[in-house]
């Protein structure tokens, strides 16, 4: 449902407030802001970053508690699909990625390029051996977990039928 309203902006603030301090980093997906960079602070201090789109579509973006702001090092607006942020905590180098894939009504050249996107950031991370969590709305389903499926990539509680896309997201995890 996004964010692009501030009505939306109160509830996820809402929800983070009931949480106290049960959370630390929340990814955003699908946020339906239109500014292509934005970052401020709650009033309790702590940091929303996001990466819009103009035409209040796509989007993806970040919710950072007040005790992770002070080793949050980068906000990286990507495109209105991919963003991230850099934690470094001691000697604790971390990039946390936040995706959204186009859905199926997209061609799978559009998809092509998100992976070549992301895989980007993935090397980028690599090479400045930093560690990476990817979360986000890939827009695809992986189905439960088969013989052939390698369980480091591949959880047990997955339910359902794979799609055509679910297969492209397990063999590009395999692969990276």
């Amino acid at each position: 449902r996004g964010l692009g309203t501030e009505d939306r902006m109160e509830e996820l603030l809402f929800e983070a407030r009931l949480m106290k301090e049960n959370w630390d980093i929340i990814t955003l997906s699908e946020t339906w802001r239109e500014d292509g960079f934005e970052m401020w602070s709650t009033d309790e201090g702590h940091l929303f970053a996001n990466a819009g789109c103009e035409e209040k579509r796509r989007g993806t973006g970040f919710l950072i508690h007040n005790r992770w702001v002070p080793h949050m090092k980068q906000f990286v607006p990507v495109n209105e699909r991919i963003s991230y942020i850099k934690i470094v905590r001691g000697r604790m180098k971390l990039k946390i990625v936040s995706v959204y894939f186009p859905h199926s009504g997209y061609a799978d050249d559009t998809v092509q390029s998100m992976y070549d996107t992301l895989g980007e950031v993935v090397a980028e991370a690599r090479a400045r051996k930093e560690h990476i969590i990817i979360a986000g709305d890939f827009n695809a389903e992986i189905g439960q977990r088969t013989e052939t499926d390698d369980e480091r990539f591949i959880g047990d509680r997955t339910i359902g039928e794979q799609n055509p896309r679910g297969f492209w997201l397990k063999r590009w995890c395999e692969m990276q």
